[in-house]
């Protein structure tokens, strides 16, 4: 089973707007539609649809975190976690016809209070021992301390279960002091955690840290990089829709394959196929299997000799 942690889920929404967009203005919106969201959810929704088991923790809020749960639920994950005060966030993504591609507002979510923490953590004990990959997805809400996602690396690593890691900033630096299994970034934001202009070296210093290191490059694909290989995947999509979530649909296929001990190349095609699947349709962060068994067949994979651009 796959153990996803999603620390400030929110529900998504996707605006499109038929006429220019004028900032400081009355702007009307054409087409609004929701969707149970944050980088945890999208990777146990993708997993789940893929046919893994999923298990999915969260800190959930008001009429917002029972909608999200019961989302979930009708996808075939148990939703657990803790219910606290206040509203779970809503993040806005909004596309109109005159080039305002994609562009993000993402809320703060609820205040978390130290008693919730210590209640998730206990929460986390108990599930951990049921479960054999973990997922630590995505920002944390207020009130969390930086270093709870090293805390759940830790005591993944009491029960001998791998973690993969997607965040960024304070949380990523105290995460990858604990030595998880795996990490997902995508170009820039290995760059800049680590300081470096050039990719090879970028992974060089991640990998002192984890076992696997996961770069995506947005249209170019994604290197996946261990200490004994390294690989490129990439596959050409046709129309895209919308890339919101591709990255959380490629890091569930590098969880279900580390489940499966799949090798790097295996791993390398399905996450690729997952993360490609999503740009097919607009829901944003769901990907359809079928879609992701048609891509899957159409993956390149090339060795690399680590010069990466």
């Amino acid at each position: 089973m796959i153990l996803v942690v999603c620390l400030n889920p929110s529900i998504d929404c996707l605006q499109t707007y038929s006429e220019r967009f004028r900032l400081g203005a009355v702007n009307r919106v054409a087409t609004e539609k929701k969707y149970p969201g944050g980088k945890g959810v999208h990777v146990a929704m993708a997993a789940a649809e893929m046919e893994s088991k999923v298990k999915l923790l969260g800190f959930w809020g008001g009429h917002a975190g029972d909608w999200m749960r019961e989302s979930c639920t009708a996808k075939g994950i148990e939703a657990l976690g803790i219910e606290v005060e206040g509203e779970n966030r809503r993040c806005i993504t909004m596309i109109s016809a005159d080039g305002l591609d994609e562009t993000e507002i993402l809320g703060a979510g609820p205040k978390i209070t130290p008693q919730d923490v210590e209640r998730f953590l206990r929460l986390f004990r108990q599930h951990i021992k049921e479960v054999d990959v973990v997922v630590l997805s995505g920002s944390l809400p207020p009130g969390c301390p930086d270093d709870l996602y090293a805390r759940l690396i830790e005591i993944g690593h009491a029960s001998d279960v791998p973690t993969w890691i997607d965040c960024t900033g304070n949380p990523l630096k105290h995460a990858l002091d604990t030595n998880p299994f795996g990490i997902h970034l995508n170009h820039k934001e290995a760059l800049a955690y680590t300081n470096k202009v050039d990719l090879s070296e970028a992974t060089a210093v991640l990998q002192q840290q984890v076992n696997v290191v996961a770069l995506t490059r947005g249209s170019r694909g994604l290197v996946l990089s261990s200490a004994e290989d390294s690989v490129e995947g990439s596959v050409q999509v046709g129309h895209i829709y919308c890339t919101v979530g591709s990255g959380d649909c490629l890091v569930a296929g590098l969880a279900i394959s580390t489940y499966h001990s799949r090798s790097l190349q295996e791993a390398a095609r399905l996450a690729v196929a997952m993360g490609s699947a999503n740009c097919m349709s607009t829901p944003l962060g769901l990907v359809q299997k079928a879609h992701v068994d048609e891509l899957h067949k159409k993956i390149k994979i090339k060795h690399t000799n680590r010069v990466l651009q």
